[in-house]
C-alpha cells in the first residue's frame, strides 16, 4: 500500500529537520577551529558586502594611500630644495635674440649658411682628428717580396700579347666594313 499524503509530508518535515541540525553542526574538520570574531552591533547591523565591493574598496584604499604617500614624499623632497630661481620680469637691456629677425632680419639667410657651414668644418676637422688617432694605433705593416725576374718577363710577354691580338682585331674590323660610298 502506498503512503498517504499526510505521512509523506510527516517524513519530508523530519528529513527537513535532520539536514537542518547537520547544517548547524559543525563538520568534524572545524572543531578544531577555536577562533570566532567579535562583531561590534554596529557591523552586525551592515548589510553584507560582496566579493566585489569587498575587493573595489580595498584597491581604493591601496591606491588612496599611495597617492598620500607620493604626495607626502613630493611635500618633503620640495621643503629640502630650497633653491627659488630669481626671475626677471621684464628681459636685460643689454640681451638680443641670437635669431636678431627684428634688427637685422635681411642677413639671417646668410648667417645661418655660415653657421651651418662651421659646423660642417668642426665636423670635419673632428672626423680626420678621429681618423688620424685610429691610424696612428694601426701598426700593422706586411712584408712584401720581391716578384722573381722571369715571372716579371712572363707578365710582359702575355701583356703584349693582348695589344697585339687587340689591334689585329680592330684591323680585322676595320677591312670587313663596308665602303660607305656604295
Amino acid at each position: 500500500e502506498t503512503p498517504s499524503f499526510v505521512d509523506r509530508l510527516a517524513v519530508a518535515a523530519r528529513r527537513r529537520a535532520r539536514r537542518k541540525l547537520e547544517d548547524a553542526a559543525p563538520p568534524p574538520e572545524m572543531l578544531e577551529c577555536t577562533f570566532s570574531p567579535a562583531i561590534s552591533d554596529l557591523a552586525a547591523r551592515r548589510a553584507s558586502r560582496s566579493v566585489d565591493e569587498l575587493s573595489t574598496g580595498d584597491a581604493l584604499r591601496q591606491q588612496t594611500s599611495r597617492r598620500l604617500l607620493k604626495l607626502r614624499a613630493d611635500h618633503d623632497e620640495r621643503r629640502a630644495h630650497s633653491f627659488k630661481p630669481d626671475l626677471l620680469a621684464a628681459p636685460r637691456p643689454h640681451a638680443q635674440s641670437k635669431l636678431r629677425l627684428t634688427s637685422a632680419p635681411e642677413t639671417y639667410l646668410d648667417r645661418l649658411k655660415r653657421e651651418n657651414d662651421r659646423r660642417l668644418e668642426n665636423r670635419r676637422r673632428s672626423q680626420l682628428d678621429r681618423d688620424s688617432r685610429l691610424l696612428a694605433d694601426a701598426t700593422f705593416q706586411p712584408a712584401t717580396t720581391r716578384c722573381p725576374t722571369y715571372i716579371k718577363r712572363i707578365a710582359r710577354g702575355m701583356a703584349l700579347a693582348k695589344q697585339a691580338d687587340r689591334a689585329a682585331r680592330s684591323d680585322l674590323d676595320l677591312a670587313s666594313e663596308r665602303p660607305g660610298w656604295r
